[in-house]
């Protein structure tokens, strides 16, 4: 098997059963390993993944932050909203007509 000695490599070039070192993040993002080092990143948690185990992390970790962005953006419209009252171009729409 060839070597891969490149992170850009392994993305591009990595075999199904070849691995890369990564820094798996607090929110479950996987980070190269080298970058994570050079930007002071490192979080304790490396793991050495195939190119399915990193799309799978990615993924995962991608979904879980954008449910809670929508949970937090549900929130911020629950705790600001107001009770307004509906504009008149409404009122008939809504009127009890008497008729069952």
């Amino acid at each position: 098997m060839r070597r891969v000695t490149s992170f850009t490599e392994f993305m591009t070039t990595g075999l199904p059963d070849q691995t890369w070192p990564f820094s798996i993040q607090e929110d479950g993002t996987p980070l190269d390993f080298f970058t994570a080092m050079d930007a002071k990143l490192l979080t304790g948690k490396a793991q050495r993944l195939t190119l399915r185990d990193f799309g799978t992390l990615l993924a995962n970790a991608a979904s879980t932050r954008y449910a809670q962005q929508e949970a937090d953006d549900i929130a911020g419209v629950k705790r600001n909203s107001v009770t307004e009252e509906w504009p008149d171009f409404y009122a008939e729409e809504f009127e009890d007509d008497g008729e069952e």
